[in-house]
């Protein structure tokens, strides 16, 4: 019996690569939860939907694409930022621009994350502890920081 032999392949869902690199996995959830984006960027433009279902559809159908194995991840700057460029881009098409005075904007980093309250998705460092058990289910992301 022959085995090929690959440089990449999937596994459960999860891209292995014999370099054990996981920017190809980062970059390919990136990609899966942009397609989930897409398929869904409708409800979330839709104007009769309320701001707080819209970040509930983002949290539960979006969210979960782009983090599944994230607490195995050994993340890169690169990573990150890609990481949280995406999660901006998705919160403020749902939170929308600004008007001051007759000028429309885009939203800051700073408003973006003040409206959505939660933890950015950089902090794979608290799930990882988690997963591994060192930190309780109900632990803060302040506690650990």
């Amino acid at each position: 019996m022959t085995f090929e032999r690959v440089s990449s392949f999937v596994y459960l869902g999860t891209l292995i690569t014999t370099d054990n690199n996981t920017s190809a996995e980062i970059n390919k959830r990136i990609t899966l939860a942009n397609r989930s984006y897409f398929g869904l960027v409708n409800k979330l433009k839709a104007k009769n939907i309320n701001r707080k279902y819209t970040v509930i559809i983002y949290k539960t159908l979006i969210k979960p694409v782009l983090m599944y194995e994230a607490e195995t991840w050994v993340l890169s700057k690169a990573d990150e930022l890609c990481l949280g460029v995406f999660e901006r881009k998705i919160l403020r098409r749902i939170n929308g621009p600004i008007c001051e005075g007759a000028i429309w904007r885009s939203r800051y980093n700073e408003e973006l994350y003040r409206l959505y309250d939660e933890t950015d998705l950089v902090s794979i460092r608290i799930t990882r502890l988690r997963w591994a058990g060192h930190i309780g289910t109900n632990a803060r992301y302040e506690v650990c920081k």
